[in-house]
């Protein structure tokens, strides 16, 4: 994800050198040399050292994160203590909601942070704040994402996102709210089948964890907002390898008595992150994706829904899906610009949807609405 954050700052941004920050040096100059530009220079950085990221960080308009998502306090203390805004990919609901709280701390010292601003969360939610604005009261609001995967059958297996995230979402509980409380359910129940625009189609999602329901019942709770989850639809041939790594425990986090220190979910993303540094070029999938925030409410006395999509391929010059890298080096902007203020925000308390909108369509992402009106029943 660092990486298409980088292809598109490297296009589009306004800042005017950048630093790429790993705990692995070599891996960050060499996405530096590949990148060809001479803006961006590569650092040494540990997330888990505060100080030290500090240190790294100080100087710096602005910090966006693209490590795994339980660093992120880590790195908003770092951001906080060196005076850099701060934007992430998202906290997967727990995590965003331990973030959530430092918001006194970062308006008092002038430094903006915006959580979860990718593609979902992040677009996600913009999308979410479009259809909502358009309603006088709201009763749901229901983040929905699923895509086409014409996968190679040759080559490595490469996870369109990080494996471990994924393998939470296949196996922990999902957090929804519902009747006004939020609540857990099993991970992949509450299924049903969403007509989505076509090639994509209808597809099946599933209840999983995720970050919108952390913040949406907050943003809407004036609008009487009563209800709201998380869904995904993956395609069949993923969805299937995932279940199967879940079923032989390769997402468990401790490591096994007898078989050395590592954790089979942290052995399993070394074998993969080695496999794709090898990977010939054309080796990873082509995706069509959609990302629909479904908001039901009234408008004018009338109960409708409205069905807020973006849609998107694979970038035509990248190569590689862009839905989650572009949208932090676009709010990256606005933070340069002086356009998020200080504070800790979600994004639909920030993010003007029809300037993004506009930005994701420069980006090769366009966003469509369908409203459907319940019909009225005649005395």
């Amino acid at each position: 994800m660092a990486g298409q954050v980088a292809m598109d700052l490297r296009e589009n941004s306004v800042f005017e050198d950048f630093i790429m920050a790993d705990i692995r040096f070599d891996h960050a100059a060499r996405r530096c040399e590949e990148l060809g530009d001479p803006r961006f220079r590569p650092a040494l950085a540990d997330a888990s050292d505060k100080q030290g990221l500090a240190k790294t960080l100080r100087g710096a308009t602005v910090c966006i994160n693209c490590a795994q998502y339980n660093y992120n306090t880590a790195v908003m203390g770092a951001c906080l203590q060196a005076g850099a805004g701060y934007i992430d990919l998202g906290g997967l609901f727990h995590v965003t909601r331990k973030q959530k709280p430092m918001h006194g701390a970062f308006k008092e010292a002038g430094v903006p942070a915006v959580l979860g601003m990718g593609s979902t969360p992040g677009t996600m939610n913009v999308l979410a704040r479009y259809g909502v604005d358009l309603l006088d009261t709201v009763e749901r609001a229901d983040a929905l994402c699923a895509w086409v995967d014409e996968a190679s059958v040759e080559g490595p297996f490469i996870p369109p996102y990080a494996l471990r995230t994924m393998l939470e979402e296949m196996t922990e509980d999902a957090w929804a709210f519902e009747d006004g409380e939020l609540r857990p359910f099993p991970a992949g129940s509450g299924g049903e089948i969403v007509r989505f625009p076509e090639p994509v189609g209808s597809v099946p999602v599933y209840l999983c964890l995720h970050s919108e329901p952390a913040t949406w019942p907050v943003s809407w709770r004036d609008k009487g907002l009563a209800g709201c989850a998380f869904k995904i639809g993956m395609p069949p041939s993923l969805r299937e390898k995932m279940a199967f790594l879940a079923r032989l425990g390769f997402h468990r986090k401790e490591a096994l008595d007898g078989v050395g220190a590592i954790p089979p979910v942290e052995y399993l993303e070394r074998l993969i992150a080695q496999q794709a540094c090898g990977a010939p070029q054309g080796a990873t999938s082509s995706t069509l994706e959609v990302l629909r925030a479904r908001v039901v409410g009234t408008r004018n006395g009338l109960r409708c829904t409205h069905n807020v999509d973006m849609l998107a391929q694979d970038h035509s010059r990248w190569k590689v899906s862009a839905t989650t890298g572009t949208p932090p080096s676009i709010v990256s902007g606005y933070m340069g610009e002086g356009r998020i203020p200080p504070g800790v925000w979600a994004p639909e308390e920030v993010i003007d949807p029809v300037p993004y909108f506009e930005d994701l369509a420069k980006r090769e992402m366009r966003v469509q609405v369908e409203t459907l009106y319940e019909p009225i029943a005649y005395r």
